[in-house]
Order: C-alpha cells, then sequence, then structure tokens
C-alpha cells in the first residue's frame, strides 16, 4: 500500500480516518455544493460492482478526529500540501470545495497548504507521485467499475495505491 508515500503521517489509517471525521461533508455538499451531491461512502458509486448499502459514511465528529491524531502520535497535528486545479475535468466550486476540507482540518490540527496549479504541473506531479495530497473529479459515467480500474489497479495510471489483493479482484472481475 503506497498511500502516504510522500507523507509519512497519511501512511497511517487512523490520520485518515480522523480527515474523515473531520470533514464536515454535509457542510461542504449544502452550503458550497447548493445540494447538487451525495455522501460517497469510499470510492464505489452506487451502481458499481461490490458497493454495499450498508456502508455508512463517517460523522462528523471533531472530537473523534483529535483523538485518533493523538493515538496516532499526532496530538498538535501536522503540515500537509493539499493541490487542487481549479475547474480540472470540469469540476464545479474546486477552489471553495478544498477552502472548506483545509478549514475543517485546521480545526482538529491538521495545518493544510493550499497550492493551486496549473493543469499541466498538477498532472507532472501526479505522475510522478509527488503530491501529498489531491483532489480530482470522475468525469465520466461509473459504469461496469471502469473507475475501480482505473484509479486502483496498480498498472492503471498511477493513483499512489498499490494493492495487490485490490489487482486481484479487479482483474478477475474483468476478465
Amino acid at each position: 500500500d503506497a498511500i502516504g508515500r510522500n507523507t509519512k503521517e497519511l501512511a497511517d489509517e487512523r490520520v485518515r480516518e480522523a480527515m474523515n471525521y473531520a470533514v464536515n461533508k454535509e457542510a461542504l455538499i449544502k452550503d458550497i455544493l447548493e445540494d447538487h451531491a451525495i455522501i460517497n461512502v469510499g470510492g464505489m458509486f452506487r451502481i458499481n460492482p461490490g458497493y454495499d448499502p450498508a456502508l455508512k459514511p463517517y460523522p462528523h465528529d471533531p472530537t473523534k478526529a483529535k483523538q485518533l491524531l493523538a493515538a496516532a502520535g499526532y496530538p498538535e497535528g501536522f503540515d500537509v500540501v493539499f493541490s487542487f486545479v481549479p475547474g480540472i475535468e470540469g469540476s464545479m466550486k474546486t477552489k471553495e470545495m478544498v477552502e472548506s476540507v483545509a478549514s475543517d482540518l485546521g480545526k482538529v490540527g491538521i495545518r493544510v497548504r493550499l497550492v493551486q496549479m496549473e493543469t499541466a504541473a498538477f498532472w507532472d506531479g501526479y505522475f510522478g507521485k509527488r503530491h501529498q495530497m489531491y483532489v480530482l473529479t470522475w468525469g465520466s459515467s461509473p459504469e461496469a467499475g471502469r473507475q475501480l480500474r482505473t484509479l486502483l489497479h496498480s498498472k492503471a495510471r498511477g493513483l499512489y495505491y498499490t494493492n495487490p489483493k485490490a489487482d486481484e479482484l479487479i482483474d478477475a472481475y474483468f476478465s
């Protein structure tokens, strides 16, 4: 698993879980996206193979986020760089969304430095696996689990994730 390859803090599952508790997804959807979104659980769309409707999103719980950060060894938080491109792949209100996420993370001690990038520089950093945190959208339909292969297979476009078991399951589904 290569998650957190550029930030040791993000390599700890408890830190990533804390971040999920820290972000007020309901407020982001209501206040910034004007209710034109739903909270997604993981990287699966409802029509994907393997989607589990029993899974529930993390609630907004800054206290739990702080507890997890402390348990992971970061009671005072840490610094991280969050890269983004406004409007990448046709996304709307990207800057407002990352500002909201950064604000929520800051409230639990994760000090986020937002870095707005030009598209070419962003993709160069993405494929070079140099980003610490970044935001992308899924610009096409999720039919047949296409994004699972594109985003989660270690031989695909380069998401910062490597898991031989995931590769095996994805290959089995698409064979």
